[in-house]
């Protein structure tokens, strides 16, 4: 109950900033089209009107409008990806189950890098987590929920941030380098997604205890112990996949996700629920390194 309130609030809260943050990027959004518009406009008239200038005042002028389309169009795409960074902030906040599509995998990782990234250096931007990816470009459209996997992608990036931190600010942290790695594979019948830290790994005697719903390490104030119980059942119940884990304790601990290529008819109509209710709990957990 406690958590419930706490994500409806935060849920508002969210909500209530993305709406504030929507309306100005909508006049961003629709004015750099209009501009766009004038400039094709514009165009055509320097077109008409060119051969009455000299060689030079011609040049400048083509360059000159060369470079305010360029800009207009780069306000432009740079709006609509806030724009859909926003869409997907107030899907996260709502906390409800997403549709099932075809999306492209790697650009959903993208988008959830980005916001975490933006997250992170707005809570300590003088800690600097680099972030590599290792994308299988056999890899393109994938059938997911995408706002359910993307707070799972959220979850899995927090918790290696946790992880890097704590790493950080114990002996030697002056000269770590914290990194996370995100890699992709294909693997004919399902998708592989890999996500791993260089932090302070899992300790071996709560290694089996990751998955249990309110288990934590974290301080009471960071965190609830639901994540990668709500993760696990996002990807093993609603995305007939699997969630393991390998750890070493002091040098890293990398997550992996596989995804089926095809799911069940049941999954993907939303019966998933019904289907799945009484079904136990599955958690395939790799013993620790």
């Amino acid at each position: 109950m406690i958590q419930q309130e706490k994500m409806a609030s935060l849920g508002s809260l969210t909500a209530g900033i993305a709406h504030e943050i929507k309306n100005p990027l909508n006049f961003v959004i629709n004015f750099s089209k209009l501009s766009l518009k004038l400039i094709q406009s514009f165009e055509e008239a320097f077109q008409k009107g060119i051969s009455t200038l000299n060689t030079d005042d011609q040049t400048e002028l083509h360059s000159s409008l060369e470079k305010l389309k360029s800009n207009t169009d780069t306000v432009f795409v740079q709006g609509s990806k806030a724009d859909s960074i926003l869409k997907k902030m107030l899907a996260h906040a709502s906390g409800k189950s997403g549709e099932y599509m075809s999306v492209d995998l790697h650009a959903v990782i993208d988008e959830c890098i980005v916001l975490f990234q933006m997250g992170m250096s707005s809570k300590n931007p003088n800690f600097d987590v680099k972030i590599e990816r290792e994308f299988d470009p056999t890899i393109s459209q994938v059938e997911m929920a995408t706002e359910d996997m993307s707070r799972v992608f959220f979850n899995m990036l927090n918790n290696a941030y946790f992880a890097l931190s704590l790493k950080k600010e114990g002996p030697g942290g002056n000269a770590f380098k914290p990194l996370i790695t995100i890699k992709t594979k294909n693997k004919g019948d399902k998708y592989e997604i890999a996500i791993r830290d260089n932090g302070v790994g899992i300790p071996e005697n709560i290694a089996k205890k990751v998955f249990i719903p309110f288990f934590t390490t974290k301080p009471a104030s960071l965190g609830t112990g639901l994540g990668l119980s709500l993760s696990h059942n996002i990807i093993s119940q609603q995305h007939e996949g699997t969630l393991t884990f390998i750890s070493k304790e002091g040098e890293f601990t990398e997550f992996t996700i596989t995804l089926p290529v095809h799911m069940s008819a049941h999954i993907k109509v939303g019966n998933w629920v019904k289907e799945n209710e009484n079904r136990p709990q599955r958690i395939s957990l790799n013993s620790p390194l």
